[in-house]
Formats: structure tokens, sequence, C-alpha cells
């Protein structure tokens, strides 16, 4: 039994020992995630309960945005960067107790061509780093395999070609990476988009001029703390729809490797409601107090 079987395992026996009824389904991919969750909203269910990381929650986003369906979010991925950026405790019970008395709040979404994401979506440096990392992580735990992948991505990492539109206007040159947010984090941790606002009905969009691998490491530091955007290399814009094609035609979405040379990016605001602690409530627009006995 993996992580996430342990934590499901614990929060049915929570949910028992509350008497709150539930139906537990097990996705199989994306499109069998959103499809549970769109059978489930139609079916009358008006609160599903997410028990996964990013990429799991992006998979069920085709069948709650723009429905009326609460969303709840118990973190079991690797790195739980969204969850991060809504204050969901790490705890199973503590992210439980959120889910069922916290602050219901709309937030946004990405799509990226015809795929849903909810964190973020890149395309460079990050996406060389997440293949090696994926890699490590089938023989190592832990903080490990992302520190491998990074020292694996540096060392062999050629700078891309990027075309990006936005607004009329056309950007091309070479660069480290192109970042398109709607969460603030990546990478377990990363603070790429310091000012991003998940309810704002805007991405946060940021590319990298091309730099010598001997330098990327000092980015990074930057980018770890969320420390870069002042960063004469570092260009960063809001946007609610851009195009973007790059030379290494790589793409990922909330920790998902994808090919792909053109992707259109369309922001679509307010369009899922997900139960956040109440203090977060502050930072995040259109948001009600909804408890569930």
């Amino acid at each position: 039994m993996g992580r996430s079987g342990e934590i499901t395992d614990a929060i049915t026996r929570e949910l028992g020992k509350r008497g709150i009824s539930y139906t537990l389904d097990y996705t199989e991919d994306a499109e069998h995630a959103g499809g549970l969750a769109a059978r489930a909203v139609s079916g009358g269910k008006d609160f599903i309960l997410c028990i996964g990381g990013d990429g799991t929650v992006s998979h069920v986003l085709p069948g709650l945005v723009n429905t009326s369906a609460v969303l709840g979010i118990i973190p079991a991925g690797t790195g739980n960067d969204f969850s991060k950026y809504l204050g969901i405790p790490k705890s199973p019970i503590a992210a439980l107790d959120v889910a069922l008395n916290g602050i219901t709040c709309k937030v946004d979404a990405g799509m990226a061509n015809d795929r849903f994401f909810i964190n973020s979506a890149g395309s460079g440096f990050d996406v060389a780093v997440l293949r090696h990392t994926l890699r490590y992580k089938k023989k190592f735990h832990g903080l490990l395999p992302y520190v491998l992948g990074v020292l694996r991505a540096i060392g062999g990492f050629r700078h891309m070609k990027i075309e990006i539109t936005h607004n009329g206007g056309t950007i091309r040159q070479d660069a480290l990476l192109v970042s398109v947010a709607n969460g603030r984090y990546i990478g377990g941790g990363m603070c790429v988009a310091p000012m991003a606002d998940a309810s704002d009905g805007l991405f946060d969009v940021q590319y990298v001029d091309a730099i010598s691998r001997f330098k990327i490491p000092f980015v990074l530091s930057a980018f770890i703390k969320g420390k870069h955007t002042g960063w004469p290399i570092v260009h960063h814009f809001k946007a609610t729809e851009l195009t973007a094609t790059t030379s290494d035609r790589s793409l990922q979405l909330d920790g998902e490797i994808f090919e792909e040379e053109t992707v259109h990016y369309k922001i679509i605001p307010g369009a899922v409601n997900i139960r956040v602690p109440a203090h977060k409530s502050e930072l995040l627009r259109n948001c009600v107090q909804l408890h569930m006995n």
C-alpha cells in the first residue's frame, strides 16, 4: 500500500467516526477521474473530496468546472504545491477538517490547448528537471530525486527558442524557461510566482533569458525563495490568454509531461469552488463560510 492508499484509509476511518456517509472511487487515469467527478455532480453530489496531488486535482477539473459542486483537497501527492498555496495542511485529518468546515472560494483554472491545469504550466528547464526527477523517484524517496534531477538537468540542458504572443504583441528570443502560473509554487515549494493570485482571473507569466549553465544554480536559489522577480533576466506579465511556441516542444502541466510545440493558454475565472482555511480567504476573492455537518 502506497502513501496515498494509507491516507485514503485514514480519511475513510475518520469519516466513519464522524458519521459522514460517502462513496469511494479510485481514479485510473485523467479521463476516468474527470468522468467520475462529472457523474457524481450530475447524480446530485455537491461535494467532492480529492485525495491526491496537483495532478489528481487537475484531472477532476473537467467534471467540476463551472458547476456549483465544492472540492475538498487532501494532499497526497509528491509536491502538493497548489495545496501549499491554498494553505491546506499536510496532515490528512487537519486537511479533512478544512475540507468539511473551511471557507469555500471560487478559484481560477487554466487550459493549455485542450487540457486543464490548476497550478502551473511551463516549458524548458523545469521540464528537464521533472524528467530526471521522475526517473530518480523509482529508486529514491524524499527530496533526493529532485536534487539529483536538478543536477542532471543543469549538466545537459540547452536553452530553447521561444515565441510568446499576447495582447497583440510577440516576443521572440532564446530562453531558459517559460512559466505560466495560477498558483505560486512548483517543485515541492519553489516560489516561482510570488505575485500570483488564483482568483484574479489572470495568469502570472514569466520567462527567463538564456544563461550559461554555471549561472543556473544562482537563478534557482532565487526562485526557491521567490526573490527573482526583480532580476533583469526575468520577465513578468499577467495575461488572460497567450500562445507560446518552444523549440524543445516540451510542456509540464501540474507535474505531468506532454510533447507540445505550440500551446494556447486560457484562464477560466472562478472555475471551481474549493474549500480553503478561513485565514486564506483574505488572499482570495469570492469566498463564503460554509460548514458541512
